[in-house]
């Protein structure tokens, strides 16, 4: 199964990314470790160009999650829906960044690789092969 999910930050309830797994435990573990990997160069990058920050959104990502951190808490994650086929997966990713986005949420990561190569078209999804959830379930946070 392919899990899309989101991170949102427990202090507010705020989601800030958007993603697809397939383990949403290790996926999770994954996020922090390159936050923290990551931490000096995107606290560098903050002070030293503050201003580009917004076309950087990797950087903004590894930024929240070490503020969240050193808050003492950890970055929630909520799973929205999950299905079998990466294709539908890639579909449903998209769907609820662009959903996030358009209630004025700023979902921090790139835009632009949701756009597969030569614009393919991602099929449409039934019942039969996409589980919705009816209340995201929160798997981490508070």
């Amino acid at each position: 199964m392919i899990y899309i999910y989101c991170l949102f930050d427990p202090r507010t309830n705020v989601p800030f990314y958007v993603g697809a797994t397939n383990n949403t435990k290790i996926r999770l573990q994954q996020h922090i470790a390159q936050a923290k990997k990551n931490r000096d160069k995107a606290i560098a990058f903050k002070t030293g160009a503050p201003f580009q920050l917004h076309y950087f959104p990797a950087i903004r990502k590894f930024l929240t999650i070490c503020e969240i951190l050193d808050s003492g808490n950890k970055p929630g994650l909520t799973v929205f829906c999950y299905t079998p086929k990466e294709s539908i997966a890639s579909f449903y990713e998209k769907f609820y960044y662009l959903a996030l986005k358009s209630q004025g949420f700023d979902i921090q990561q790139e835009h632009n690789r949701f756009y597969p190569p030569n614009d393919r078209q991602f099929p449409l999804t039934t019942k039969k092969n996409t589980y919705l959830l009816e209340y995201p379930q929160n798997i981490f946070g508070n």
